[in-house]
């Protein structure tokens, strides 16, 4: 699979790529976690010797399918089984207790994310990313803030698949740094 983790909200697709080392009939489709069909990519059609690329867009039909571990599945007539989970993912990621703390000019906020920026704008502007503490959801960073002023920071955050939520604190207050 060209992906692991894919958002079918962000119109995002996986492809799986099957080889075939002989002429064979393919057929490829995507089940649920209980096993359940759910998509039939291929069926039983006969193909030559070759590589062949097979998309799916994360829905049944037209409705999007719901957040969870999908497997898609190839089988041959001539024997040949591969199969490969790939995870639906369409939720943002949450923020909480977005914070500024003038003392330590440290940015936080706890989150599911993979990873978090912050733009700050005001008196200056920039763009900081923040770190996420091993094993816990809790994204900190220095903001590097070094001009006396008011300032509006917005939080991003971006999970595996894409998705993105932002939460805003205003009136962030800085001291003029030494």
């Amino acid at each position: 699979l060209d992906k692991k983790v894919f958002s079918p909200a962000l119109n995002q697709s996986v492809k799986a790529t099957v080889t075939l080392a002989a002429r064979s009939t393919l057929t490829v489709e995507v089940r649920d976690a209980e096993g359940n069909l759910v998509k039939t990519l291929l069926n039983a059609s006969t193909k030559s010797a070759g590589k062949y690329t097979y998309s799916w867009n994360g829905k049944n039909g037209s409705k999007p399918v719901a957040d969870g571990i999908y497997t898609i599945i190839a089988t041959t007539s001539a024997g040949g089984y591969f199969e490969e989970e790939v995870e639906v993912d369409s939720t943002k990621p949450t923020i909480e207790n977005p914070t500024y703390d003038p003392e330590t000019n440290t940015l936080s906020a706890t989150s599911d994310a993979e990873k978090m920026t912050v733009k700050l704008s005001g008196a200056a502007s920039k763009t900081v990313t923040l770190t996420k503490a091993e094993d816990t959801d809790l994204f900190s960073g220095n903001a590097g803030l070094t001009k006396d002023g008011k300032y509006t920071a917005t939080f991003e955050a971006t999970d595996a698949a894409g998705n993105k939520s932002t939460a805003k604190i205003g009136r962030a207050s800085c001291r003029e740094r030494v």
